[in-house]
């Protein structure tokens, strides 16, 4: 590899695969890293300038054009094959905060939340032995990224993001020959072995499953600007649904300093007395969504399916998200919940904060909201 501070763009080759349809940027330039014994930072601010102002350029949201101009060059490939690789570009109209981030926090004096450079990740360990196997590579999909991803669309079980051996680090890629594997850092697996839904027991997900999967596809159009289907919650417009989305993941998510307890911890009743992975504390950040692994997601957005969802949904939810063994715990395993059940589970200013927020959501669920919250008179 050549010197770039003489040479001009470093010369990636032979070692500069080409990016894989749906990819993200750092996973593309890990695979080429890993080759050099660098990591994908590394590698990329080696070939791209820094801005002269203020942090270094984003690698998966919004490169500027001339950066991606410069990994083109040194990879001896076409402008759009690098241009594909944008989050931005793929998915033109979503804020940063829909797509799933590694790490976040919230500037109190801006009144902003922050995100870093890097996308949080998540695979289906199915897709990733398939790529192997038709293009000898592995890699994380943009698709994946989005925050109201839970599952793998394709073969319809929950994205996982740790390893079998417990480790929730992002994985890294190793060379073979002109192959590449993602593996777990810690223990070496690959992650294409099984790790995901084993750790939290069997169960039955078939049509809760499905129906999420629906619900899914309804967010993803939103967020491409189009508008969704009037299943869940009447006529809406794309705008209407995502803010719907986001006030009640917050709303569900949001820890209270009075309560040991989040919200949605209430849909499981004594489930936390079986199980000991309870939703991680989240900070005062106005899109929840976005800090969640993709476990975590898809609880969350099923949460919110059976919240605005009408009875038969809310049903389908509770029978098929029991326990599949011991029978004697599916009384207190059954999803429960409702816009009603959530009411009754807020504090009252958070309440308050729905019904100011409201204004911005579909018809048929704020008139919902203000029928629930006749009794509270606020």
């Amino acid at each position: 590899m050549a010197d770039s501070s003489t040479a001009g763009p470093t010369i990636l080759l032979p070692f500069a695969p080409r990016p894989c349809p749906g990819e993200i940027m750092s996973s593309w330039l890990s695979r080429i890293a890993c080759r050099y014994e660098m990591t994908c930072s590394e590698l990329a601010w080696s070939l791209i300038p820094a801005p002269p102002l203020g942090p270094r350029t984003e690698i998966d949201w919004r490169m500027p054009a001339r950066h991606k101009a410069c990994l083109a060059a040194a990879a001896r490939l076409r402008p759009s094959d690098v241009t594909c690789l944008d989050a931005a570009a793929g998915h033109p109209r979503p804020p940063k905060y829909w797509f799933a981030q590694r790490s976040f926090g919230r500037n109190p004096w801006a009144e902003e939340d922050i995100y870093t450079e890097e996308f949080a990740w998540g695979w289906c360990d199915l897709c990733v032995t398939e790529d192997y196997a038709r293009t000898g590579q592995q890699y994380i999909h943009l698709e994946w990224t989005l925050a109201c991803v839970g599952y793998c669309h394709r073969h319809k079980h929950r994205l996982t993001n740790h390893c079998a051996c417990g480790a929730e680090r992002r994985p890294i890629h190793t060379a073979e020959g002109a192959r590449t594997r993602l593996v777990c850092r810690f223990c070496g697996r690959s992650v294409a072995q099984p790790g995901g839904e084993e750790r939290y027991g069997p169960r039955r997900l078939a049509r809760a499953r499905d129906l999420q999967l629906a619900f899914e596809v309804d967010l993803i159009t939103a967020l491409g600007g189009r508008a969704p289907s009037s299943r869940w919650c009447g006529n809406a417009s794309a705008d209407e649904l995502l803010s719907l989305v986001d006030d009640i993941g917050y709303a569900l998510c949001t820890r209270r300093s009075y309560s040991l307890l989040l919200p949605i911890e209430g849909f499981w009743l004594k489930n936390s007395a079986w199980r000991y992975d309870r939703l991680p504390h989240l900070p005062d950040m106005d899109h929840k969504l976005c800090a969640l692994s993709p476990y975590w997601r898809a609880t969350v957005i099923g949460a919110i399916l059976a919240i605005i969802g009408d009875e038969d949904v809310c049903k389908a939810l509770s029978i098929d998200l029991e326990l599949a063994t011991s029978p004697i715990l599916r009384p207190f395993m059954k999803w429960r919940g409702s816009l009603e059940w959530m009411v009754s589970h807020l504090a009252i200013y958070d309440v308050r904060r729905l019904l100011e927020r409201s204004i911005n959501w579909p018809t048929q669920v704020r008139e919902r909201l203000s029928a629930a919250t006749i009794e509270l008179r606020l």
